[in-house]
């Protein structure tokens, strides 16, 4: 039960940050297509995209580094290694960050239009706080202890909301929209920093080495090398490799069909599994430096647990894809409806594969990413080129959708077989079914309410078939009870005893326990 709580824990600290973050990032984005039309939010969405590619490419090898070896050395009670891990880290991903920077503004006076250049240059420096504030954010994660993150990250996501509606109201348009999230990265990346220096000075005391060991040090760097390269993958198979093909054989118009479904369908139905993911990837980053046996098990049973809310999540989204549309966008944004209703259902096979990747990349297996990653990049262009020039936006969404669906069950597949562990198949089945159901009802509903009423009458409907289903079909294992009840504890009181109620009819007293998750097959 100590991992349960620890990840139910830090599970909620990434809700507290991920809800605030994800309200300010979907109002912004409906406020910023509302006012500009689809036409001009595509070259909105389009620049922004490309200003933060060379920051997740840059960002993602050396942090990720640095958070798994961090906590390895963590678990082991090594608080030197530790903070020479960070620091050692923070001075490499500097001088990356000048230099990404440095060519992105070089290109951008080379490619992008004067009358646009404003708004890029802005975009393009924030990559540098992008970069640098993810390196004691790594490290604060490898205490496990997320609460420091989660209050910069509020910090930031009030800035960047309160910059968005200024811009917005007083005419500022795209500068003033790269300007505020400038503004917003840069107090991130001080907090972080801020609050990593406090949390390290509190730990028990250790020599510090100036040099990494030589073999810690070739395991860093064999760790960046792929993991910069999984990063190049993260955009053409997992993120939006279509935003390349879209304006050269559509209109700008489509890309904003295409690449606001996508936002919405991700941010919505990836904020819980990240949550989940990121706080168990702590804990199993550090139970591999006590126990690497045990590893599997909590990846397993995390995915569950990931099951029971995405698969509804998803299927309701989809079956309320029209009303969200229609209340959030309204008449011109009308083409985006089916490409978000397909994309809802699709993106599970991105949200329940989160655990098996944190698993494989915390305990060393990143290569197994690697190759089969390169596989699917080489399907994913080949299909995009089939489909976007005839197709547009439906074209860009069949083909990734098709990827991260056939993406999630390889890469679960190749953990089982690598970890040999058996997989909760059947309750995940079931689940699904349930959730099957549930947007038959939910799509009834919206077909003959008015939009705004079935985005209120259409969530509440879901639930209530969901706990009903999920209790008659027998979905739920006894161990999902245990996690489900260390969150309600967490939750406010008031809360408390409704959780606890839904909580308890989902598990009949007479339920039989299943096999638990990660036994030997």
């Amino acid at each position: 039960m100590g991992h349960v709580k620890t990840i139910a824990r830090n599970s909620l600290w990434s809700l507290a940050d991920s809800v605030l973050g994800l309200i300010v990032s979907i109002g912004c984005s409906i406020a910023v297509a509302r006012m500009l039309g689809p036409e001009q939010t595509g070259y909105y969405q389009l620049v922004m995209f490309m200003a933060n590619m060379a920051g997740w490419i840059a960002a993602f090898g050396i942090p990720a580094a640095t958070r798994t070896y961090a906590a390895e050395a963590i678990g082991k009670g090594d608080y030197g290694l530790a903070r020479a891990i960070v620091d050692i880290t923070f001075r490499i991903q500097l001088y990356l960050a000048l230099i990404a920077t440095a060519v992105c503004l070089v290109a951008v006076f080379i490619l992008v239009p004067p009358g646009k250049r404003n708004f890029a240059v802005l975009a393009v420096a924030s990559i540098l706080p992008l970069l640098m504030y993810t390196i004691p954010s790594s490290g604060i994660t490898a205490t496990e202890d997320l609460a420091p993150n989660v209050r910069a990250s509020i910090v930031s996501a009030t800035i960047n909301g309160g910059g968005t509606v200024l811009s917005l109201v007083l005419g500022w348009d795209l500068i003033g929209l790269a300007g505020s999230m400038l503004a917003s990265r840069v107090a991130d990346f001080v907090l972080r920093q801020l609050f990593y220096k406090q949390i390290f000075a509190r730990f028990p005391g250790g020599e510090r080495p100036t040099r990494l060991p030589p073999e810690l040090k070739q395991k860093i760097i064999q760790f960046c090398k792929q993991a910069t390269y999984m990063t190049v993958l993260e955009i053409v198979v997992w993120e939006r490799s279509e935003l390349f093909f879209l304006p050269r054989y559509s209109s700008m118009s489509e890309v904003t069909f295409f690449n606001q479904p996508f936002n919405w369908a991700s941010q919505l139905l990836l904020f819980f599994p990240k949550i989940v993911s990121t706080a168990a990837g702590a804990s199993i980053a550090v139970q591999h430096g006590r126990d690497p046996k045990q590893t599997a098990g909590l990846a397993i049973g995390s995915t569950r647990v990931l099951a029971l809310i995405s698969l509804p999540a998803a299927f309701g989204m989809s079956a309320l894809a029209g009303p969200i549309i229609l209340v959030a966008l309204k008449a011109p944004y009308i083409p985006a409806i089916p490409i978000l209703a397909l994309l809802s259902v699709l993106m599970l096979g991105k949200a329940l594969q989160l655990p098996a990747r944190q698993l494989l990349t915390s305990t060393g297996r990143q290569h197994m990413l690697v190759w089969w990653g390169t596989i699917l990049g080489v399907v994913n262009i080949a299909l995009d080129r089939l489909l976007i020039p005839s197709h547009g936006a439906m074209g860009a969404a069949v083909a990734k959708g098709s990827i991260l669906v056939a993406g999630g069950v390889s890469i679960w597949w190749m953990t089982a077989s690598s970890f040999k562990v058996r997989l909760p198949l059947a309750s995940i089945a079931r689940m699904a079914l349930a959730s099957a159901v549930m947007f038959v009802a939910v799509r009834a509903l919206a077909k003959v309410l008015h939009p705004a009423q079935a985005l209120v009458v259409g969530p509440l409907v879901g639930i209530a078939i969901i706990v009903v289903l999920y209790r008659v079909l027998r979905c739920l294992d006894p161990v999902d009870q245990q996690v489900l009840n260390a969150i309600g504890r967490r939750l406010p009181a008031r809360a408390r005893p409704a959780w606890a109620a839904m909580v308890g009819f989902m598990f009949p007293p007479a339920a039989r326990s299943g096999v638990e998750p990660g036994a030997a097959a």
